[in-house]
């Protein structure tokens, strides 16, 4: 059963959002990557721009030196593809096609992961509202760092349901 903090660890940023990679989509799921990416190739309807994208070369290398260090596996156990790099919108359109129990319950991992990143920002923006501004809500921050990161986390705007007034953007 895949649960949020699994999710959440497969959660990175790249180009200011956060994404999963199709090959930890794929382990999510407990599928092969051919498989999340196939799906893909036969519902492009369902992937508008900015749902999905390939990683750059660059991107790729990146990521290889920081967090997908290669193992030495053998011939055929690494993909001679650019990894594919899923927002929050394009899981979502993945769950419409993936039909398993397995499935459901990955999507309700990953639909609660994001909404507890969405939470974040919404109590971070909060802690500097006019009447909330107190110290006990500010020590809950570790600095506005925190609530830059929050925000880039769900596109660098403020989370559904938040509203940042002028005295928050200026924090951000």
């Amino acid at each position: 059963m895949t649960n949020i903090i699994e999710v959440e660890n497969k959660i990175i940023t790249l180009r200011d959002q956060q994404v999963i990679l199709d090959s930890d989509v794929a382990e999510l799921y407990g599928v092969q990557t051919k498989e999340i990416n196939q799906a893909v190739r036969n519902n492009p309807e369902k992937f508008p721009i900015g749902y999905i994208w390939e990683l750059s070369t660059e991107e790729t290398q990146s990521l290889r030196s920081k967090i997908l260090t290669l193992k030495n596996l053998g011939r055929g156990q690494h993909s001679k593809y650019p990894p594919k790099a899923f927002t929050e919108k394009g899981l979502y359109m993945l769950a419409t096609i993936l039909k398993s129990p397995q499935a459901v319950e990955t999507t309700i991992a990953i639909v609660e992961a994001y909404a507890k990143l969405k939470e974040l920002v919404c109590e971070t923006e909060g802690a500097f509202s006019g009447d909330n501004a107190n110290s006990a809500a500010r020590g809950k921050l570790r600095g506005a760092e925190d609530v830059a990161a929050a925000r880039r986390s769900v596109g660098g705007r403020p989370a559904d349901g938040c509203d940042a007034g002028p005295e928050q953007r200026d924090l951000l």
